[in-house]
């Protein structure tokens, strides 16, 4: 659960995520409300959620992309302005500087989690600073299946296991390439010896994982194998 806190999705996983948060906020209103003796329809729940939860949840996906002070502020606030543009639209906006400071807690809220998710993911790793040496990494090179690119952060692979570590995939691909590592995608590595088999699109590794391989990776990696 904490890897959808800090790994960026591809956005039409992050669709699919914002359209079930979506959904159960809505449920939850609906559930309120007829619990307090109102009515009130799933399409105004639905309505709620989308000016009150989605541009806050695309500014969280944003802020796992960027380590930017000033790229985040920015996210930030466009979520409260594109908040205030859709009450605006649907019911008007009534007292704007109130409903501005109404969302300052959300967006808090935001950048809060895009901050502690990848700091207790690498503390409950134990895990140190970007390494600048192989013995600094947090596992032995010829403990590691395959690497990948996760925001500011790599995963290690083992044996169906991830651990979180704060390093550039270019950094890591620096230090493992000369122990058998080689680039199948842009935001992956893998240890050679873990390919079983290579496919037109990706590569099935010894234990059944399914990789998938980038374009201009393809023939180095025939190549190589």
């Amino acid at each position: 659960m904490l890897v959808l806190l800090y790994r960026p999705l591809a956005w039409d996983r992050a669709a699919l995520v914002a359209l079930a948060l979506m959904f159960g906020v809505a449920l939850y209103c609906l559930a309120y409300n007829a619990l307090s003796g109102a009515s009130e329809s799933l399409l105004d729940g639905l309505t709620w959620a989308a000016i009150n939860i989605l541009p806050f949840y695309v500014a969280f996906e944003a802020l796992k992309r960027t380590d930017n002070a000033r790229d985040k502020a920015l996210c930030l606030l466009g979520a409260i302005a594109a908040s205030l543009l859709l009450q605006g639209m649907v019911h008007g906006l009534e007292a704007p500087w109130f409903q501005f400071i109404r969302r300052l807690p959300a967006a808090a809220l935001v950048l809060f989690l895009s901050l502690l998710a990848p700091a207790l993911a690498v503390r409950i790793g134990q895990r140190h600073p970007a390494p600048d040496s192989p013995d600094a990494l947090p596992l032995a090179p010829d403990e590691i299946d395959w690497v990948a690119a996760a925001g500011n952060y790599v995963e290690f692979h083992r044996a169906g296991r991830a651990i979180l570590h704060r390093a550039s995939l270019a950094s890591v691909d620096a230090l493992l390439s000369p122990h058998g590592f080689i680039r199948i995608h842009r935001s992956r590595l893998v240890a050679r010896h873990m390919i079983a088999r290579c496919r037109p699109t990706d590569v099935v590794l010894r234990d059944g994982t399914s990789l998938k391989t980038g374009a201009r990776y393809r023939a180095e990696l025939s190549a190589t194998l």
